[in-house]
């Protein structure tokens, strides 16, 4: 009967990364998620930090669509053969692995799917192949967007710590996630939660903007409204050549000097009217010959007149400073207000 081999003869698995190597490499992916990448490469860049540290052989972000209650399949990096497993495919909410993370808002921790498999798509990534696998949340300001999936071919590849790593990577990803760049990828699927991100992030500055130009509250949130409505049913004319906010500011300032027109194209009167009128002899004619301009009816005069005073501010910071809260509150009435009227047309 052979002897065991000695301990210095036994084949040696790699040690677990230790914890220096494994804030270098959030550090590294937090590197990336400021370098303004393209969704792909930066996925691509995230999925090999943590391969050196984590080994895996796939790894797929799900978005949820609350429209249609499922996860959908938003990126992958997989060395894995499948005829299912593509960019699209769409989870349950409710009967599937991926969708327990998602409810429940906690990890998932499969060790061995040779005899742990519970839902029909774990039997599917099983015929992948897949023997052990990690899903965590994505939450993001509190709310829970998705799940980070990393698997392997290896049966209890995943300790519990290694899934505490996964968390803060999706801690990390889930901020990009909602970023522009991935904003725009979801609008151009129809993702109205999207749309209402988009809003959170700019909604206030544009409707500063549209108020500067139009002057008045009320026409500020139309344009506010119109902005957004037209981004997301144009968002495929956007080629990325510049920064998504660029094209919004310039979307707004045409849509707000367009809003300035046609007010005043309604007040416009014939000024033909109002003017006197002269005999040939160069002396003033007619009812009009004495017309005077009487302004003491102006409220927008007789208004900043009323104002208190405050002191150490100008009227216009006071002006300024007086709206910033209606801006904030009327931004995401509009922002809801938009999304339900995308929603109904896409639809539609």
């Amino acid at each position: 009967m052979a002897s065991p081999p000695s301990k210095e003869n036994r084949p040696q698995t790699a040690p677990p990364a230790g914890e220096t190597e494994r804030c270098r490499t959030l550090l590294e992916i937090n590197n990336a998620l400021i370098a303004n990448l393209t969704r792909d490469a930066l996925f691509r860049a995230i999925a090999e930090a943590v391969r050196r540290v984590v080994p895996f052989d796939r790894t797929a972000v799900f978005l949820h669509d609350p429209g249609r209650d499922v996860l959908r399949l938003f990126t992958l990096e997989s060395s894995l053969p499948t005829s299912y497993f593509v960019l699209g495919l769409e989870m349950p909410a409710h009967d599937s692995h991926v969708g327990r993370v998602f409810r429940e808002q906690r990890l998932l921790l499969r060790g061995d799917l040779g005899t742990q498999r519970e839902f029909p798509m774990e039997e599917r990534a099983y015929g992948d192949g897949v023997r052990s696998y990690v899903i965590v949340p994505l939450v993001v300001h509190g709310r829970n967007i998705g799940t980070l999936a990393v698997a392997s071919v290896n049966p209890h590849q995943y300790s519990v710590s290694d899934a505490a790593f996964f968390q803060e990577v999706a801690s990390s990803l889930g901020m990009d996630v909602i970023s522009e760049n991935a904003l725009v990828d979801r609008l151009r699927v129809g993702d109205t939660m999207a749309l209402e991100a988009l809003m959170e992030r700019h909604a206030s500055r544009v409707f500063r903007v549209a108020r500067d130009i139009t002057r008045t509250d009320a026409d500020a949130e139309e344009v506010v409204q119109d902005v957004f409505l037209t981004i997301a049913r144009k968002i495929d004319h956007f080629e990325g050549r510049a920064a998504l906010s660029t094209w919004i500011y310039r979307v707004t300032t045409n849509a707000a000097l367009i809003k300035r027109r046609g007010k005043r194209a309604q007040l416009e009167v014939s000024l033909e009217e109002h003017l006197p009128t002269f005999k040939e002899d160069g002396h003033r004619d007619g009812e009009r010959s004495y017309l005077l301009a009487d302004w003491s009816q102006n409220p927008e005069a007789e208004l900043l007149d009323g104002e208190a005073a405050i002191p150490g501010t100008s009227r216009a910071s006071r002006s300024s400073a007086s709206r910033a809260p209606r801006a904030a509150t009327t931004t995401r009435a509009t922002a809801r207000r938009t999304s339900r009227s995308w929603t109904t047309a896409v639809q539609a």
